[in-house]
């Protein structure tokens, strides 16, 4: 509602909730014919992070013979704090001012800056969610690293 008063850019509507230790993530079905018919695609998956994922570089998925699903996604992930949408890029829209500093990580604040993660994620046949991780890909540091990769896996 702040954006579209003009009192917040209107990039900022996206802006997540940061009272919950999680963050939403919405699968879509690749293959139509694969669709699980109880899986409610709108609801999304909560990932036991705050984070954006800001660029996904590699995604797989594996069914198992029972029928349950592994998918694997690598991304380029940072925090909430550190997309902040109301100083993007170290611009304050509402001073007119700049500090390109703002984007740079503060002692301490290194795992806010993007860097790479993978995230898994198991259902059952039904499609219900098992469980879902968020960890570091600590042999990539950056995320031009992981796009040198000749196969983008580990």
């Amino acid at each position: 509602m702040l954006a579209l008063s003009g009192i917040s850019p209107m990039i900022s509507a996206l802006s997540m909730d940061d009272s919950k230790s999680t963050s939403p993530i919405y699968l879509l079905p690749r293959f139509p014919n694969e669709i699980v018919e109880d899986r409610d695609w709108r609801v999304p998956i909560e990932a036991p992070k705050q984070m954006w994922l800001l660029h996904v570089g590699n995604a797989f998925e594996q069914r198992d013979v029972k029928g349950n699903l592994e998918i694997q996604v690598h991304a380029a992930a940072c925090s909430y704090q550190w997309f902040n949408f109301c100083k993007m890029f170290g611009y304050d829209w509402r001073s007119g001012t700049l500090d390109p500093s703002f984007m740079n990580a503060r002692e301490g604040e290194e795992d806010s800056l993007p860097h790479l993660v993978e995230v898994s994620m198991n259902f059952d046949k039904e499609g219900n969610c098992k469980y879902c991780s968020v960890e570091p890909l600590n042999l990539w540091t950056t995320p031009s690293t992981f796009c040198d990769q000749p196969n983008g896996l580990k």
